[in-house]
């Protein structure tokens, strides 16, 4: 993946998060739990996104500078990944 689609496409894996969780927000009980499922798509989607972006982040630095941009791309489509991995260690 080019650094500038990295960049300009890094917020999609949080943006389908959040729009998971808003349409599991409407439901109540067993049926929040049965449409959790849904979540993995947008966790799936961040982690390769994470994926390529430590790609991008490497190349940039093996060229000598690293844009702050990509960091922020990277924090914005790490954020779904992060999310589970706080669910995982708090819950267990």
């Amino acid at each position: 993946m080019s650094p500038t689609i990295f960049r300009w496409a890094s917020w999609i894996p949080l943006a389908t998060f959040v729009a998971a969780q808003r349409y599991i927000d409407q439901f109540e009980g067993w049926g929040a739990w049965a449409a959790a499922p849904i979540l993995l798509g947008p966790v799936f989607v961040s982690a390769a996104y994470v994926l390529a972006g430590v790609l991008v982040l490497r190349a940039e630095r093996d060229l000598g500078r690293v844009r702050p941009t990509t960091y922020a791309g990277l924090a914005l489509s790490s954020a779904p990944c992060l999310w589970l991995l706080w669910r995982l260690i708090v819950t267990a």
